[in-house]
């Protein structure tokens, strides 16, 4: 779904964890949106250099 909204353009990047301390500060940097599905991410948004969007999703 994300893919179809976004485009062929855009590349998509997986943070697989839970802990922020795990996030790649250089990904980070260069990310221009952060999809979320929790609220705590100070230590993630404080990174981000180039975002403009960051959205919280989920069900319920």
């Amino acid at each position: 779904m994300e893919r179809e909204a976004l485009g062929a353009d855009a590349e998509m990047v997986f943070l697989d964890s839970r802990q922020e301390q795990d996030y790649d500060p250089e990904i980070l940097k260069s990310l221009d949106a952060l999809l979320v599905w929790r609220l705590r991410y100070k230590k993630t948004v404080d990174q981000l250099e180039r975002c403009r969007i960051v959205v919280r999703y989920g069900v319920g």
